[in-house]
């Protein structure tokens, strides 16, 4: 066995004292006080810019067999049972790299750092091109003793011996980002990405150096990535890469005109359509936005009512202009269609809900109580019938060709989603709802959360405990899928129908062929 000790920078970390232009003799003394084993000393040599430190082959395979009993306990977690074997090991000298490098993580576990980086140390006596004693140094360098000049030799080190490792890469390009090194530290995280582009350590570092440089946009884009990338093994970054996105959305949402964000879509609009468009506050609207359609109100313009004081009006305002633009769309293709539903469609629903309305009635309700909820709830689910499946391909649509817009509908969408949330897991209305409306209103708030997943990385299908309305909505989305990327004028309509029927929705609307 040979052991190769270049006289490089770490030298002196290694050896405390030495620096690589030290004496011949001075290296000597040093490395056989190091490397003498009881009565055993081995052959030292100094090559030019190494050191090599030969010793018999016995020592060698006696610490291989031993190295392989600690390693099989380490995997399986064992390390009480590892620790007890390694104690005696290590007491009496051992000239095992590795076996050095496992204690060191284990008394790191532990909480004792200083004996953790005293015995990583000598894993890389034993063996400097240990990479993973390295990126542990580095890292304990760089968190636990804030030296972040030393931290970097070790990363680099690492590096250097395998290019190919994206953690080692990653944590060098962490170190460079601190020490405001920008451009290296940016290179090095897309070369991560390069190796391994799920890895969400390295966009969340590309998003943290775009937040310090003040590009909020960017910022948000690659924490979104982070985001979508938090997952399976990686399910521990998730927190960090949400409250980071949280964070640079908020910030990007109070330094943004809303003007400048709504402005290019609604002249986009205003060429195509024969009637003006325009915006306007309504404090009486009993909802954040809504599209009032000139045609359709008898007025004179296409508007755009929104209730003052919005956090997210801008993304509202948007949203709304998305249901113009689709209606836009199949107008010109004589292929629009109009949601209708009447007093027929409701003494249907009345009938379809009788025995609901008597279980209201027993439950303490009054019976003007009983008929408005009814009446809430007819309302409401075809609203939702109606918008959910348009909704889908509105903000597709705006988060590809409005990128500038992405945080203010990143947090939009999250507060409409949470008031979803709540209504699904809302015990006395689901206890009292019929089960029809109750599961077609999961169902649908389902899909528009696999979408925000899709878009934003976060999943918030976890917040209502439906599994096989989920499974459902799966599908319904995996219909949306298949259409989407191309979408002819007004076949959205296409998915009102397959999902009402579906949902057993039949009955409380129609569709209808716009005239004219």
């Amino acid at each position: 066995m040979v052991i190769i000790i270049p006289k490089d920078e770490l030298l002196h970390i290694l050896f405390p004292g030495l620096q690589p232009d030290a004496a011949e003799a001075d290296i000597l003394r040093a490395f056989r006080k190091q490397y003498t084993i009881g009565n055993y000393t081995p052959d030292i040599k100094i090559d030019g810019a190494q050191v090599a430190i030969h010793f018999d082959e016995h020592l060698a395979q006696a610490a291989r067999e031993t190295q392989q009993r600690i390693i099989a306990l380490s995997e399986k977690g064992q390390y009480a049972q590892a620790k007890a074997l390694l104690e005696p090991i290590i007491q009496a000298g051992a000239s095992n790299s590795e076996l050095y490098r496992i204690y060191g993580q284990i008394l790191y576990q532990e909480g004792d750092t200083d004996a953790a980086m005293n015995h990583l140390i000598d894993a890389l006596r034993w063996n400097p091109e240990n990479t993973a004693a390295l990126i542990m140094l580095g890292n304990l360098y760089a968190q636990v003793q804030d030296d972040l000049p030393t931290a970097l030799q070790f990363f680099q080190k690492a590096v250097s011996l395998q290019p190919g490792d994206y953690t080692a890469l990653n944590n060098l390009a962490g170190i460079l980002a601190k020490t405001n090194r920008m451009e290296e530290a940016l290179e090095r995280f897309h070369r991560v990405l390069e190796l391994k582009p799920d890895y969400p350590q390295a966009s969340y570092g590309i998003a943290l150096i775009f937040e310090q440089q003040g590009n909020l946009l960017e910022a948000f884009n690659w924490a979104i990535r982070a985001l979508q990338a938090a997952s399976g093994e990686y399910q521990s970054m998730e927190p960090t890469c949400r409250k980071f996105a949280y964070h640079v959305a908020k910030s990007y949402m109070e330094a943004t005109d809303p003007e400048e964000l709504y402005g290019p879509y609604l002249q986009k609009l205003q060429a195509r359509s024969s009637r003006p468009i325009r915006l306007e506050e309504a404090t009486d609207i009993p909802v954040p936005a809504k599209l009032l359609v000139a045609e359709y109100r008898h007025i004179d313009t296409h508007t755009v009512q929104f209730k003052p004081g919005q956090p997210y009006a801008t993304h509202l305002i948007m949203h709304e202009l998305g249901h113009l633009d689709l209606i836009l769309e199949a107008r010109q293709a004589r292929e629009n269609q109009l949601f209708v539903s009447n007093d027929l469609n409701y003494q249907q629903f009345l009938s379809r809900t009788s025995k609901d309305r008597q279980k209201m009635l027993k439950s303490g309700l009054l019976s003007n109580q009983a008929d408005g909820f009814l009446k809430f709830l007819f309302q409401g689910i075809n609203s939702q019938l109606y918008n959910a499946p348009l909704d889908l391909f509105i903000e597709e649509r705006l988060f590809h060709s409005y990128p500038e817009l992405r945080p203010v509908q990143f947090l939009s969408l999250r507060a409409l989603y949470q008031d979803a949330i709540d209504g699904a897991n809302n015990k006395q209305v689901g206890g009292l709802a019929p089960a029809f409306v109750r599961n077609a209103n999961i169902t649908l708030s389902y899909v528009l959360l696999l979408q925000y997943r899709a878009l934003f990385g976060l999943d918030l299908t976890a917040e209502i405990r439906e599994p096989a309305l989920l499974r459902k909505a799966e599908g319904f989305y995996q219909d949306y899928l298949d259409m989407k990327d191309d979408k002819g004028p007004g076949e959205e309509y296409d998915l009102i129908e397959w999902w009402g029927e579906d949902l057993k929705l039949k009955g409380l609307y129609r569709l209808e062929g716009e005239r004219g």
